[in-house]
């Protein structure tokens, strides 16, 4: 039992020797289990186990038994036909990053967002192309493909045939690839491995992926032939040969794609800053396609100017491709990379919308999900596919509840596919690049975080820095592989300077007591970024289940850490935090029995001897303590 006494503590405890300890408090004897007891579990059979593992292969099942069809039904139609609307435009326009005809991007929308639905843990996520993997795999088709044309400009005959089949098949193929590593992976239960991606690394890479689109789509905004480079400071060729073949730019082409741009820019800014009271975001992308393949067609801009236009639009499926040998042997490592990434970006805004609504989400059936997704849609000739912030946003804020939303887009997609495609081949390509980089300005605004990673951590801001210098210099692939290495280098460097150790103690009290607490003590010096938002994390758990949470033995360091790294809001104050165990737990146990005294006044207390400890680190005097009642 715990008194206050003045500023004393009173504590109440037969002194125990080790031995007396130990037999009044035996040690409870625990078998461990060996790795052939775990093998044993692990495939033993039983009819509950065949139950969990069906509901964990196919999600849908927990979910759509319970979907209210009077209340989400129409929300989420009315979602998807926005996003699928969206997916459809931008599948188009991250085709060009694949270096492949348009009409393969609306193939890898399509099949991966079927599979979600069935598999995927995320109610709100958009599935289908993503313009940082439609780089990496337009990257690859280079580097596979070799220095062939691959440019802006229209090229006929059977030569353009050959190499656009031969681009799809690469392309095609390396979907594949990765899709086999994400599954593979999903059913060795390593979805662990995203934690070695820091929010730094990731958002510094997607920034310098971010830059290479940018660069990328230059060419079809001014219709000018650039060669192939697949090879490190690639960019800054691309960048030599654009400038030295600047008089040959199609005006028509550059002038539509900047006032595309400009557009897209400022409606995308209307459609931020008033997002709270649009009913939803206004489908600026849409509007400006329609428009633009009506003013193609009255003016005959391809006849008249020359300009690179869609071209034709075969309607239906084609049949399932092959894929190459050779790729398969030579492309494992852009795979894994290509894989890794789509996960990691799927998985960080699946988990934004799971925290938001309340709903869990498991990193290896996602990579489950996907790798099926890209596996189906690389047979039918699509490419790679994760989700994008962008069209997950409009799913969310135009009321999707669930993946039915994802049901009614790839509706639309198909029916772009099937029946009205031909409406989109007088298109101008300068148009879908005008609308693809019009999607990179959240990506490009990054940089913004540079300033301030460098107050809050200075060594997320290095990892970001030379993520993003490694990333332009040196291409995507290797430079996420350097970064890796860098991060990891980092870790060792923090390891051996400074540590940061949380020990929990949990606090329990009688069992009338329904207040749960949790005490934290951390053992700091330094800690990073990463570690400021794991406490925050958990500290959000507790909260929201309604657990009180207390913070000892801080240094002030640590504390103007968490302050300068926004820690502290109206939930979390520095009224949690403690200078030892002893206050915490007896601010608990004064609080305790604040509500118990509400609740029952005539609870007393009994009577005992106690020890009185002073909270000065002084001698330990025993007296004896009057009964006290609260």
């Amino acid at each position: 039992m715990i008194e206050p006494i003045g500023n004393q503590y009173v504590v109440s405890r037969q002194v125990y020797s080790q031995n007396a300890f130990s037999e009044e408090y035996k040690k409870m004897k625990r078998s461990h289990k060996t790795i052939w007891n775990n093998i044993g579990m692990y495939f033993r059979c039983s009819s509950q186990k065949a139950k969990n593992i069906a509901l964990s292969l196919f999600p849908i099942v927990s979910w759509l038994p319970s979907y209210r069809i009077k209340e989400w039904l129409l929300n989420d139609i009315v979602s998807g036909v926005s996003t699928g609307l969206v997916t459809v435009l931008q599948g188009l326009a991250f085709a060009l990053l694949v270096n492949i005809p348009p009409i393969y991007g609306l193939y890898a929308a399509f099949f991966p967002m079927i599979v979600y639905l069935f598999l995927g843990t995320s109610r709100h996520i958009s599935v289908g192309p993503f313009p940082v993997l439609s780089m990496m795999v337009g990257a690859v088709v280079v580097a596979q493909q070799g220095n062939s044309n691959i440019n802006g400009t229209e090229t006929t005959g059977n030569n353009s045939s050959s190499l656009d089949d031969e681009r799809v098949t690469i392309s095609a193929t390396i979907t594949i690839l990765a899709g086999i590593i994400q599954l593979i992976m999903g059913i060795l239960q390593i979805g662990f491995i995203v934690n070695y991606f820091s929010e730094s690394l990731i958002s510094g890479f997607t920034t310098a992926a971010a830059v290479h689109v940018l660069v990328s789509q230059l060419k079809f905004m001014l219709q000018i032939t650039v060669p192939s480079h697949t090879d490190p400071f690639s960019i800054f060729k691309v960048l030599e040969s654009l400038f030295t073949q600047i008089e040959k730019t199609n005006i028509a082409d550059l002038v539509t794609s900047l006032i595309i741009l400009v557009i897209v820019s400022i409606v995308k800014e209307i459609n931020n800053r008033f997002k709270d009271k649009l009913p939803a975001p206004i489908p600026i992308e849409l509007i400006l396609t329609v428009i633009a393949a009506g003013v193609s067609y009255a003016c005959d801009l391809k006849g008249k100017f020359g300009v690179a236009v869609i071209g034709q639009m075969e309607s239906g499926f084609k049949a399932p491709i092959t894929p190459s040998l050779k790729v398969l042997q030579t492309g494992i490592g852009d795979a894994f990379s290509i894989g890794i990434v789509a996960f990691a970006v799927a998985f960080s805004v699946a988990s934004v919308y799971s925290i938001k609504y309340d709903y869990p989400i498991d990193g290896n059936q996602e990579l489950i999900a996907f790798g099926v997704g890209n596996i189906l849609g690389g047979v039918f000739r699509g490419f790679a596919s994760s989700t994008a912030l962008s069209r997950s946003a409009i799913q969310e804020s135009t009321g999707g509840k669930t993946q039915i939303a994802g049901l009614v887009s790839s509706v639309i997609v198909l029916i772009v596919m099937l029946a009205i495609g031909f409406l989109l081949e007088p298109i101008q390509k300068s148009v879908l690049a005008a609308l693809a980089l019009g999607n990179l300005k959240g990506m490009l605004m990054q940089f913004k975080e540079v300033p301030i990673l460098w107050r809050k951590d200075k060594y997320d801001c290095v990892i970001w820095v030379f993520t993003f210098l490694a990333a332009v210099i040196l291409g995507l692939g290797l430079g996420l592989a350097a970064s890796v290495a860098f991060q990891l280098l980092t870790i060792v460097f923090r390891t051996q300077l400074s540590t940061c150790f949380v020990k929990v103690l949990i606090v329990e009290w009688i069992p009338k007591d329904e207040i749960a607490r949790v005490l934290f003590k951390f053992l700091t010096s330094n800690c990073s970024l990463k570690d400021v938002v794991f406490v925050s994390q958990i500290l959000q758990e507790f909260l929201r289940i309604e657990v009180d949470v207390y913070i000892i033995g801080c240094d002030e360091d640590f504390v103007e850490k968490l302050e300068c790294c926004g820690f502290f809001d109206q939930e979390v104050t520095s009224s949690i935090f403690f200078l030892t165990i002893h206050d915490a737990v007896l601010h608990i146990w004064m609080k305790k029995n604040y509500f118990i005294s509400k609740s029952d006044p005539s609870q007393e207390t009994e009577s005992k001897d106690h020890f009185i400890i002073n909270t000065n680190g002084g001698l330990r005097n025993r007296e004896r303590v009057s009964e006290t009642k609260f």
